[in-house]
């Protein structure tokens, strides 16, 4: 671990999960295209964008502390120099799977122990295998499987 103690690692490969899927989020919903003009309380932003605007300011809040968007007084963000690049052109079309690939065998990987955060949450994790077969059922084969980055394409 390297210097590292052994719960912040733990917490950082935690953290790491939830904050993809948080940046997924925002970038599924356009946020920061909706804040391209200013900032915006994240009413107005929840109502653009169709989603729950207690849900969505969780999420912001949660990406604020990472420096992804930023929160100029309560419940209102704006962009920061990262999030504006999930405005540009190619960050919302990707079909952007960052996802946990549970390798086979039983060699200390993070993967397994996602998988069981996943199982409390009511979901899970999946094999290289498990994520061939359910995106080819949706029309996309992959290209690729490094380091929990999925690519993928349309079939």
């Amino acid at each position: 671990m390297s210097g590292v103690p052994a719960e912040a690692k733990l917490w950082d490969l935690l953290r790491g999960a939830m904050a993809t899927k948080a940046l997924g989020i925002a970038a599924d919903l356009r946020i920061a295209s909706a804040l391209a003009a200013g900032a915006r309380p994240v009413n107005e932003l929840a109502q653009v964008s169709g989603a729950d605007p207690e849900t969505l300011q969780r999420i912001l809040r949660a990406l604020v502390s990472e420096g992804v968007f930023a929160e100029d007084e309560p419940r209102v963000f704006r962009n920061t120099e990262a999030s504006e690049l999930l405005g540009r052109d190619g960050w919302t079309e990707f079909a952007l799977v960052i996802d946990s690939v549970v390798a086979g065998g039983n060699e200390p990987q993070g993967s397994e122990w996602l998988d069981l955060l996943m199982l409390v949450l009511g979901g899970r994790e999946r094999t290289a295998a498990e994520w061939r077969a359910l995106l080819e059922t949706a029309g996309f084969g992959i290209d690729e499987i490094d380091d929990g980055l999925i690519q993928a394409s349309c079939r």
